[in-house]
């Protein structure tokens, strides 16, 4: 095998021209979500796979204009499973765009476009790591997946999350690797990440006419706005951290330290965080509000549950009379041990191929990793990213760093069927 593996990684630099034209294709369609229809980047998908041997492939949806995409090579265990969403976030304001988010253009070492980073290269990169291992099927002791879904951007209700809740089997295996941006090129993963917990406040008042307030009538908003001013109790839970997980978070608060050159962002990563990010209320300025809502973002870290966090934002709200909280997203912190097989395996390999230290991180902000390691499977994510444009403006990637991510994840898939 380890011939073949070599040939394998020799023809990803042979064939340099064809992944960076996978990549620039891909980017090329459009699958913004939302809206979220993805029917002609995954029909794209699917005929690229089959004209490249990859025929075991079935479309699963709960959605019509958001379809998934699963494909198999090889048989029997281990199983390793490959990942990655096709939608990408809107491009926002076209004006602040230096080149055509669209385009696709290669120039200067760089691929051009929305999706660059976020993660049409990584998509690229496991479409033609599975294309290229079906050439030694017969050979391989396992089985490679490549799940590919419609729907990551906007929480995973139509990709991931319903995978793993009506086929929650494709989602278990031995070995996860999701292309997500990562930083691949500097030899960063990440094997951990925060919660999620989204929250409506929901506020009732009484109306009366804008000129006998305070005195007659009950201010919604104003109910919100002493919420509001109580959300540093939130701010200030920190961490219980698992003795496993101590090294690695530190290692994460001092990179993201040296990349906002900000000492004090490391908070993010051990305490929760929250942002509020809608509010609404009233009807017109000369009426007491009767009613207000606003929604927060919040990221509960390692050592820390939801539960937790819900607890200390029913204890805020006790006091104000009529009003009450939804929980709209919720997600547990989650995190892959360091030695794991798939993460060691893939240490291996960034070694061997790239001669580069895998550096281990966790994530502030949460991805479709946490419903993989729902299912039970040790998941890593690894991909090719300039994090300075993803989910902005003018996104980019190196083309070297798409080239270098795909020939490791060949050599992970070989040694880790083949161990």
């Amino acid at each position: 095998m380890e011939d073949d593996k070599l040939n394998l990684i020799n023809r990803c630099e042979l064939e340099k021209e064809k992944i960076i034209k996978l990549a620039s294709d891909l980017i090329k369609i459009h699958s913004e979500n939302p809206p979220g229809d993805t029917r002609g980047i995954m029909s794209f998908i699917e005929s690229w796979l089959r004209k490249n041997g990859v025929n075991n492939l079935k479309i699963l949806s709960a959605d019509s204009i958001k379809p998934n995409i699963i494909a198999e090579v090889g048989k029997g265990n281990p199983l390793i499973i490959l990942n990655g969403h096709a939608d990408v976030v809107q491009t926002g304001d076209r004006s602040r765009w230096e080149f055509d988010p669209f385009g696709g253009e290669v120039k200067n070492g760089l691929l051009f476009g929305r999706g660059a980073s976020d993660m049409k290269s990584g998509v690229a990169g496991i479409m033609y790591a599975i294309a290229l291992v079906k050439q030694i099927e017969d050979k391989l002791n396992g089985t490679v997946r490549l799940i590919i879904v419609s729907d990551e951007e906007t929480g995973g209700k139509y990709g991931s999350h319903w995978l793993l809740e009506e086929h929650k089997d494709l989602l278990a295996g031995d070995g996860c690797i999701i292309a997500e941006p990562s930083s691949s090129g500097d030899g960063e993963a990440t094997i951990g990440q925060k919660g999620n917990l989204w929250v409506k406040f929901i506020a009732r008042g009484k109306s009366a006419h804008g000129s006998l307030a305070p005195y007659v009538g009950d201010n919604a908003i104003l109910k919100l706005i002493r919420v509001v001013q109580k959300a540093d109790r939130i701010r200030s839970m920190k961490s219980n951290i698992p003795d496993d997980a101590k090294v690695v978070m530190e290692i994460s608060k001092e990179h993201i330290s040296k990349s906002y050159n900000n000492p004090e962002i490391a908070n993010v990563l051990d305490h929760v965080t929250v942002n509020i990010g809608m509010i609404k209320g009233g009807d017109a300025p000369n009426i007491v509000p009767p009613t207000a809502e606003m929604i927060w973002d919040m990221r509960v870290p390692i050592g820390i549950s939801t539960d937790e966090v819900i607890s200390v934002m029913q204890e805020i709200i006790k006091d104000e009379v009529s009003m009450n909280i939804e929980i709209i997203e919720r997600g547990e912190p989650n995190y892959t041990s360091i030695s794991s097989r798939v993460v060691q395996t893939l240490k291996k390999n960034l070694k061997e191929i790239e001669n580069k230290n895998l550096d281990l991180t966790y994530q502030w902000a949460s991805s479709d990793a946490k419903f993989f390691r729902k299912a039970g499977t040790p998941t890593v994510q690894f991909g090719p990213s300039l994090l300075e444009g993803i989910h902005s403006f003018n996104e980019k990637v190196k083309i070297d760093d798409i080239i270098a991510a795909t020939k490791v994840y060949l050599g992970t898939i070989i040694d880790f069927l083949n161990a």
